[in-house]
């Protein structure tokens, strides 16, 4: 065995990658998210601007979390020339990081068996492959969750220790807001590891309120706008109608992802034996923990009291791929068995990648289109699309130096979706320019 675990580590690394960079630039969305992460960073390098807000939570009537994800993205913006290739750039580097990292922590916590499996599955998994497929900042909660149980794993009870540890809690709070049940996660972990723990939790709670300085500060320039918005959140202000059960739907739409079938039953009947396995097997480091997570997770739901979107759940992701492959691990299933099924799983998750009409590349090559016929003309830009589809095109279009009239009365150029036949085309997205240029 000991002359095939690297060249299983490497096939599964190889089938990880595949699964996350093919076609990659034709498949991955420049829409709104994407669009204000490179709006955010390019201030940073044109305007010497840092950021102190980042995106926003659920929308409109949601608060602001913290700027690091735009840290994060700004080196890989560098890179490009603060061209949205970046995003590729950004998903290589932070999906590969996670596999290693991922790797050194489980190998060591659960062993070779169930490592190899967790890495196996999630390489292929619907769930996991179009979440790392995606420029956004819930694309890290993942290697997150690595981050803090390798910095659990080598936790000392000593402040620095702590303050550190807060840090980290604090930067997977600003990169997600569900990064806060990792933050309750540890604190059960803490506990239930050892109560002296407790005199230390002052200095975790301190280096998660460092997190909070640039928003602080945000808050002192704009007469606490912010924090009255995270009050609102919390509160019933919004006057929005409230169930205990809205959650159930998109719970069971996140199941589907996993399992493959979508049914409230079945989602529930899922998480309980969940439930179930984490008890029988508490003993294993982190599980009690995980397991209460996982109880209080419908709980936090039902309290919530809206309808999440399913990348609310991601969080449990590592945690329910985890026990899948404890699971397996315990089955004592053959290699020859195994294998067969994961190159079946891992074709049928290929055949799935299939381009995006409306991808950056389209959008890129239609702008880049435009540039040449209209050279340093001035014109009027406008958008016949769905509602939400023209978003990127006015930061590619800014990014090629396209000369933007704010005159209607100008010689106009449209962007058009769906395509329309006899105009320059790429993808699903027409131009149209008029005759005289």
């Amino acid at each position: 065995m000991k002359l095939e675990k690297p060249l299983l580590v490497f096939l599964v690394f190889v089938v990880f990658i595949l699964m996350r960079m093919w076609m990659l630039p034709k498949t991955i969305s420049f829409g709104w998210d994407q669009e204000r992460d490179a709006q955010a960073v390019e201030k940073i390098f044109t305007q010497f601007s840092l950021p102190l807000i980042g995106p926003r939570v659920v929308g409109d009537n949601g608060f602001y979390l913290g700027p690091y994800f735009y840290y994060l993205l700004a080196p890989f913006y560098l890179i490009s020339s603060l061209h949205p290739q970046a995003m590729i750039y950004f998903i290589a580097f932070t999906t590969t990081i996670f596999f290693i990292l991922t790797f050194i922590v489980f190998q060591k916590l659960y062993g070779q068996k169930v490592t190899l499996l967790f890495l196996a599955i999630w390489s292929f998994l619907p769930a996991t492959v179009t979440q790392d497929r995606i420029s956004w900042n819930p694309i890290l909660i993942p290697l997150m969750f690595s981050c803090l149980i390798f910095t659990l794993d080598r936790l000392k009870n000593n402040k620095k220790y702590f303050i550190i540890l807060g840090l980290i809690l604090g930067l997977i709070f600003h990169i997600h807001f569900q990064g806060l049940f990792y933050l309750v996660f540890t604190l059960i972990y803490l506990i239930s590891k050892n109560n002296k723990n407790i005199k230390y939790f002052f200095w975790l709670l301190f280096g998660f309120a460092l997190t909070f300085l640039p928003l602080i500060v945000f808050d002192l320039r704009h007469q606490g706008i912010n924090f009255n918005l995270f009050i609102n959140f919390f509160s019933n202000s919004d006057n929005s109608v409230k169930s205990i059960g809205a959650f159930l739907p998109v719970w069971s739409n996140f199941i589907n992802l996993i399992i493959g079938i979508n049914s409230t039953a079945i989602s529930i009947i899922f998480w309980s034996l969940l439930l179930l396995f984490g008890f029988i097997n508490r003993q294993k480091p982190y599980i009690f923990s995980f397991t209460l997570l996982l109880f209080i997770t419908p709980i936090a739901f039902m309290i919530y009291g809206k309808r999440p979107s399913e990348y609310y759940f991601n969080y449990l992701l590592p945690i329910i791929i985890l026990y899948l492959s404890i699971f397996i691990s315990q089955l004592k299933l053959p290699y020859y068995l195994i294998i067969p099924l994961y190159f079946l799983f891992s074709f049928n998750s290929f055949k799935s990648i299939r381009p995006s009409p409306t991808s950056l590349f389209y959008k890129n090559d239609i702008v880049q289109k435009a540039k040449e016929i209209l050279q340093d003309k001035s014109v009027y830009i406008s958008y016949d699309t769905p509602l939400g589809e023209n978003n990127g095109f006015d930061y590619l279009i800014k990014h090629y130096k396209i000369s933007r009239s704010n005159n209607p009365n100008d010689p106009g150029v449209q962007f058009i979706i769906p395509k329309k036949e006899l105009l320059p085309t790429s993808g699903d997205i027409s131009l149209f320019i008029p005759s005289q240029f």
